[in-house]
């Protein structure tokens, strides 16, 4: 047969187990609360980040209407400063009254390719 533990057959043992399986319950949720929190952090950061990228496309392209760029002909090369970010972008016509814009954008954490396409009423 087997033998039994001594101490588990005293009040202090038979608490014993129970001991353990509540603080391995409490030990579980808490990795699971901070390890929710720490990819809620991420997501938060990557939103932000698309949201910057956006801007910076959305001032770029306000940018090249303001410069005239269409009124140029062939390729042309810029590099623009932001506030959050930087980004080098190369216009191509397409058409009389559209421009391709190739930027390539670096935010703090990521880097983005991205073609928009812009048109214009040529005068």
């Amino acid at each position: 047969m087997k033998k039994h533990l001594p101490c588990l057959h005293k009040e202090s043992g038979f608490y014993f187990v129970y001991t353990i399986w509540v603080t391995m319950l409490v030990l579980a949720v808490t990795i699971t609360i901070i390890t929710g929190y720490r990819l809620h952090i991420e997501e938060a950061h990557r939103l932000l980040d698309i949201t910057r990228k956006e801007n910076i496309i959305d001032m770029t392209r306000d940018r090249v209407v303001k410069e005239e760029l269409f009124s140029k002909k062939g390729e042309i090369k810029e590099h623009h400063q932001y506030p959050h970010g930087e980004v080098r972008v190369t216009s191509q016509m397409v058409s009389k009254s559209t421009i391709k814009l190739i930027m390539n954008i670096q935010t703090e954490h990521h880097t983005y390719e991205e073609q928009v396409y812009v048109k214009f009423n040529p005068s």
